[in-house]
């Protein structure tokens, strides 16, 4: 079951706070990284979209999936928020969204 539910070709943002250990993540010198894939062991992605840092002392961030992104219906997409510093890319949460049909006629 998804944690988010989205439309095919909808728009949609997403805030994250990144927390290490309960303390924020420092995101200056930072990007933010939602890559989804269609498991958890796939290698291709479906999308990798570059996210804003908002507040970097305080590990905030927001990443917009667009109409591209969310062209396509997918169930349980499985979306890595990843914070890359200095080339090291770490995942910091996880989440399953799905992508579905419109209900629209």
């Amino acid at each position: 079951m998804a944690d988010v539910i989205i439309y095919k070709k909808d728009q949609r943002s997403f805030n994250f706070i990144i927390k290490d250990g309960g303390d924020y993540h420092d995101l200056t010198d930072a990007s933010v990284y939602l890559t989804g894939r269609t498991s958890v062991e796939a290698t291709a992605s479906i999308f990798d979209v570059l996210g804003d840092v908002t507040t970097a002392s305080e590990g905030a961030c927001q990443v917009t999936l667009t109409a591209e992104h969310t062209a396509t219906a997918y169930d349980n997409v499985v979306c890595d928020v990843t914070v890359v510093e200095s080339g090291v890319r770490t995942v910091y949460k996880r989440f399953y969204l799905d992508i579905l049909n419109s209900v629209k006629k």
